[in-house]
């Protein structure tokens, strides 16, 4: 009986360790991972517009092997989106159905192409070569064509009839749609005359031809010894205008007779110098000539001749007025007195407008 019950206490506890161990086996088999099973790796891509811009997109997380999926579509002012690339210039486009064999985190850049748009000219009332151009965003206008308009001096093209910005060759082009530019235009008054010359209109006016002044004393008659301060009024004129013209030596005219203090001057020469033309003619007339013959950059001298037979002679060298013409416009150089400005100046004191001299 003895026997019987050790050998009974013995199977059982060989039982209770047979079955613990198989508990811990089957635990362990649990948590053991199957062979040849692994995650992918997750790889980083950030974008980059490729501009000057405060704008930036999240980086996105994408598989290797796999492909990109969706991509951000950017949009620039002036400009169209062509997709990324793996280099800022040239490089391989990427698209969404791309697979990703880069295996480190990367950038893609963006490219972009620049639009052109229609530039229309209106002359508003001129003439113009050409009339439209295409310009492409970001890129400078050049030169542009120049419009003509009788009557009128052309000012520059605008972005408005009236007013606006100026459009020059350097300005960039920001427009985004058809657009017009506008002609200004300004009355055909030449203030500085002659066209070949660098003078401005202050150096014009600070010019000191009087014959009280020592500036005549300085200016000798052709091989003379006499100067302009010993001249009359209109040798002082033709002088001022051959010397602004370039001529370094003056006509012999100017320098053959002494007596060329008085006044009016050519009437004593018996003739004008042949590079000069002159012409007889009115009040009205002579203020549509003198008009004419500034617009064409020409100095002219005019003679006023009063009830008594006294003359005077003024250089008439620019407009100051509108496209009505009135002597109160017409700027004058008077080599007699300072005081006198305009041509009305002298029509007031002296009398009628009789002659106008130029050079031909």
């Amino acid at each position: 009986m003895r026997k019987l019950l050790k050998s009974n206490v013995l199977g059982l506890i060989l039982f209770c360790f047979l079955l613990t161990t198989s508990a811990i086996t089957t635990r362990a088999a649990s948590v053991t991972p199957s062979p040849g099973i692994t995650q992918p790796p997750m790889i980083s891509v950030d974008f980059n517009l490729n501009y000057k811009t405060s704008i930036k997109y999240e980086d996105i997380l994408v598989t290797a092997n796999k492909k990109y999926g969706k991509l951000p579509a950017p949009s620039r002012k002036g400009y169209t989106f062509q997709g990324w690339y793996t280099s800022a210039k040239k490089g391989t486009k990427v698209k969404s159905s791309t697979r990703v064999k880069n295996s480190e985190a990367h950038t893609l850049y963006a490219h972009w192409k620049a639009k052109t748009y229609k530039v229309k000219l209106n002359a508003r009332g001129g003439k113009v070569s050409k009339s439209s151009y295409k310009k492409t965003y970001g890129s400078t206008y050049g030169k542009l064509s120049t419009p003509t308009k009788k009557g009128y001096k052309f000012l520059g093209w605008f972005t408005k009839k009236s007013g606006g910005t100026q459009i020059l060759p350097t300005s960039k082009v920001k427009i985004t749609k058809t657009t017009t530019l506008y002609a200004h235009w300004d009355y055909l008054y030449p203030e500085i005359i002659l066209k070949d010359y660098s003078m401005t209109q202050s150096q014009y006016n600070a010019f000191p031809y009087v014959q009280t002044q020592t500036a005549y004393q300085k200016i000798m008659l052709g091989n003379s010894s006499y100067s302009l301060a010993r001249s009359g009024c209109l040798t002082c004129n033709i002088a001022l205008i051959m010397t602004y013209r370039g001529n370094k030596t003056l006509p012999t005219e100017l320098s053959r007779n002494t007596g060329l203090y008085t006044s009016g001057g050519l009437l004593i020469w018996g003739k004008l110098p042949d590079v000069w033309t002159q012409e007889y003619c009115g009040n009205t007339v002579a203020i549509n000539r003198l008009y004419t013959l500034l617009s064409e950059g020409k100095m002219a001298s005019v003679c006023l001749k009063n009830s008594y037979g006294g003359m005077h002679w003024v250089t008439v060298y620019g407009y100051s007025g509108s496209k009505n013409l009135s002597a109160d416009k017409f700027l004058i150089f008077d080599p007699g007195k300072y005081s006198n400005k305009t041509l009305q100046d002298v029509i007031n004191q002296k009398g009628n407008i009789t002659r106008i001299i130029y050079i031909k």
